[in-house]
C-alpha cells in the first residue's frame, strides 16, 4: 500500500506498509495480464472489515510462462494469501500467511554477442511459506505505540538438473533442501510534534544465519572467520526530528545476519525554497572480524537547486572506505569475496516538471576507479514521462494517463571468479548494456489498462556472468478495483 525508500550513507533501507482494509464495504480487485514468452498472470484480492472491528483479506495469484525462443519448458507459480484481524480502541491483532509454490524449467544455453553463454539456472521445484501473528497498541503516526510479532519463513527446494556455470554442485542437486527460520520482534516508540523515536529488538532462530563464500586476496584464498549462528539478537533504534527547513535523523542497528552492525546520521537543510542540502555519515563494523580494518566509514553529500518552478537539479558524491565485497550467494559458488579499495563516486540527478504534465527523472553515478568489482564504473537511469488527469476535460477525476520512456545504462562490470585453491581467482566481466523501456497506463474510473515494452531494441545482455536477461518482452493487461 505504501513504499518509502531511504537512501542513507551505509545502505538503502526500504519501508513498506502492507495492504489494509479500513472500510466495511467489501473491496475486491482483479488483475489479468498476458505478454510475450507465452506469459499469463491472473491475480485477485478480496477484503472486508466488519462493524465489530473484525477484518478478513484473501488473495491468489497464478503466473505462468513458456519462453519458446530459449527452448525451455514451461514455468509456473501459484501464491495464496490470507489475513485475519481485529482492531478497536487503539488495539489491533492480526494473523497472516502467504504460501508460494513454483515449478521452473531448466534454462538452456543461448548465443549472446556471437558466443554461446551457458545460463546458470537449473530447473527446480520450490515452496515458501511466510507467516506471522502480531499484536499492537497505538498509532505510529501519533503518540506512543507498541507492537510484538512472531514470524516464520519455511522454504523447501528441489533441484532436478545442472547445466553448467555457477549452478549448484552435484551434492546439492542430489538432495532436497528444507529450511525454517523464526523471528520475534518487539518494537515501540512515540511521536510528539517534530520528534519521532522508535526502538526494536529482533530475535532470530534458525540454522546458518550467515555462511560467507570463499575469500580470495590477490591469489591465495583464506578461510573467513564467520561461523553459522543458530540464534541472533539484533537491537535497533531510530530518532528523527523534523521542523521547518531542518530534518535530522539518526539510525543504529546491532549485528545482523551479515555479521555487520551499522550507525549513521543524516541531515537535510532547506534554507531557501529553491535550495536543499543533504549530508550523511555512517559506519559499519564486521563483528566476526576482530581486525580494526573491519570498520568501514561512509560519506554522502548532495546539493540541489530548483529551476523553472519545480525542476530540481542536484549533484553530490559518495565515498566508502576499503571493505570486504561479498557476492550474493544465490549467484553460485564461482564468485568470491574480495577486498575492495576505497572508492568515491560522483552523482548527478535531474527530476521534476519540464513543462506542464511532462516530467523527467534522471540519475547517474561515476566512480573514480576502473577496476572495482561487483559494480559498473558508470551507471545511469533516465526517464521522461507524461502524467496527467486531464481535469479540464474530465473534472470528475475519473481519468488519468501515464506514458514514459526510460533508458538504463551500465558500463562493463568485473566479477572475481575462483579457479582453484592454488591459483586464486580470475577477473571476468560482462559487457556494457543500454536498455530502453516503454510504459503506458490509462485509468478509467477504477480500471487501469497497462502496457509495458521492456528492452525495446532486443539487445542480449547480462548483469551477472552466466545469467542471460530477458529480451524484447511485452506485457499488458488490466487491473480493476470494485467497492460493493
Amino acid at each position: 500500500e505504501e513504499l518509502r525508500i531511504e537512501w542513507g550513507a551505509t545502505e538503502v533501507r526500504v519501508y513498506t506498509r502492507t495492504w489494509r482494509v479500513e472500510r466495511t464495504t467489501p473491496y475486491s480487485r482483479v488483475d489479468i495480464s498476458t505478454g510475450d514468452q507465452q506469459t499469463n498472470l491472473y491475480r485477485g484480492f478480496f477484503g472486508k472489515r466488519f462493524g465489530g472491528g473484525e477484518g478478513i483479506q484473501f488473495g491468489a495469484q497464478q503466473y505462468g510462462t513458456t519462453p519458446p525462443g530459449r527452448v525451455s519448458p514451461s514455468s509456473d507459480q501459484i501464491s495464496l494469501l490470507a489475513r485475519l484481524g481485529w482492531a478497536k480502541r487503539g488495539w489491533s491483532f492480526d494473523a497472516f500467511a502467504l504460501r508460494t509454490s513454483r515449478d521452473r524449467g531448466e534454462i538452456n544455453p543461448q548465443p549472446i554477442r556471437g558466443t554461446v553463454a551457458v545460463d546458470s539456472i537449473p530447473a527446480l521445484t520450490a515452496a515458501r511459506t511466510d507467516a506471522y501473528v502480531r499484536a499492537g497498541y497505538g498509532d505510529p503516526e501519533h503518540g506512543p505505540w507498541l507492537q510484538a510479532m512472531a514470524s516464520s519463513v519455511g522454504y523447501t527446494i528441489s533441484h532436478t538438473s545442472n547445466n553448467g556455470f555457477g549452478a549448484p554442485s552435484a551434492d546439492t542437486l542430489a538432495k532436497d533442501t528444507t529450511r525454517f527460520r523464526a523471528q520475534y520482534i518487539v518494537q515501540g516508540g512515540f511521536t510528539l510534534g517534530p520528534l519521532r523515536l522508535d526502538a526494536a529488538e529482533r530475535y532470530r532462530v534458525g540454522p546458518g544465519i550467515f555462511v560467507p563464500p570463499p575469500f580470495c586476496s590477490v591469489c591465495a584464498p583464506k578461510p573467513s572467520p564467520r561461523t553459522p549462528a543458530p540464534k541472533l539478537w539484533t537491537p535497533s533504534a531510530r530518532v528523527e526530528f523534523v521542523t521547518g527547513p531542518l530534518s535530522v535523523s539518526a539510525f543504529a542497528e546491532g549485528m545482523g545476519p551479515d555479521s555487520l552492525n551499522r550507525a549513521e546520521v543524516t541531515t537535510r537543510l532547506t534554507p531557501l525554497p529553491f535550495l536543499s542540502v543533504v549530508g550523511a555519515v555512517g559506519t559499519s563494523k564486521d563483528q566476526a572480524n576482530p581486525d580494526s580494518s573491519a570498520t568501514t566509514n561512509f560519506i554522502r553529500g548532495e546539493a540541489a537547486i530548483r529551476l523553472f518552478g519545480s525542476l530540481w537539479m542536484s549533484g553530490g558524491l559518495l565515498r566508502r572506505d576499503s571493505t570486504l565485497l561479498v557476492p550474493p550467494r544465490v549467484f553460485g559458488r564461482p564468485f568470491v569475496a574480495v577486498e575492495g579499495p576505497a572508492a568515491t563516486g560522483y552523482m548527478a540527478k535531474i527530476e521534476g516538471t519540464i513543462y506542464k504534465a511532462l516530467r523527467v527523472d534522471a540519475f547517474g553515478v561515476r566512480w573514480n576507479d576502473t577496476s572495482g568489482f561487483y559494480r559498473p564504473r558508470y551507471q545511469t537511469r533516465s526517464e521522461i514521462y507524461l502524467a496527467t488527469n486531464w481535469l479540464s476535460r474530465f473534472p470528475s477525476g475519473n481519468f488519468s494517463f501515464l506514458a514514459s520512456v526510460s533508458q538504463e545504462y551500465r558500463s562493463r562490470t568485473l566479477f572475481p571468479v575462483v579457479l582453484d585453491t592454488t591459483t586464486g581467482f580470475q577477473a571476468i566481466s560482462v559487457p556494457d548494456s543500454r536498455i530502453w523501456n516503454f510504459h503506458l497506463e490509462i485509468r478509467i474510473v477504477s480500471a487501469i489498462l497497462t502496457y509495458q515494452f521492456r528492452d525495446i531494441r532486443g539487445d542480449p545482455y547480462e548483469l551477472v556472468p552466466g545469467y542471460l536477461m530477458p529480451r524484447l518482452n511485452q506485457f499488458y493487461g488490466v487491473r480493476w478495483e470494485f467497492w460493493n
